[in-house]
């Protein structure tokens, strides 16, 4: 129900970000790098990319940009949504966050 809280209150302050999909064509921080700014379109200063299962092309392209993290959706906990100012998720982190969670 926590965890809940604090999506329902991240959407509520548009820092909540739903895309139909997450890709990156290489894993290149440049494109890890577009791939934020083409989604959130602002100088947000931590980031929280839920994906629905292991992406290695989008976690290597994101994985050396300081304060952003990239979590799979089945380990989405409290304190993680807490501690980034906005949150992006795909349509199928969604899935499988309403399945894990019961939400």
């Amino acid at each position: 129900k926590a965890l809940f809280m604090v999506l329902s209150s991240a959407v509520k302050e548009k820092e909540f970000f739903l895309v139909d999909e997450m890709a990156v064509s290489e894993p290149k921080t440049k494109l890890g790098k577009a791939f934020l700014k083409q989604v959130i379109q602002s100088d947000t200063k931590k980031v929280l990319v839920i994906i629905p299962a292991t992406h290695d092309t989008l976690e290597k392209s994101l994985s050396n940009l300081p304060n952003v993290k990239v979590i799979r959706a089945d380990s989405l906990n409290v304190r993680d949504a807490l501690n980034y100012d906005s949150i992006i998720a795909s349509i199928p982190s969604v899935e499988v966050m309403k399945e894990v969670y019961k939400i």
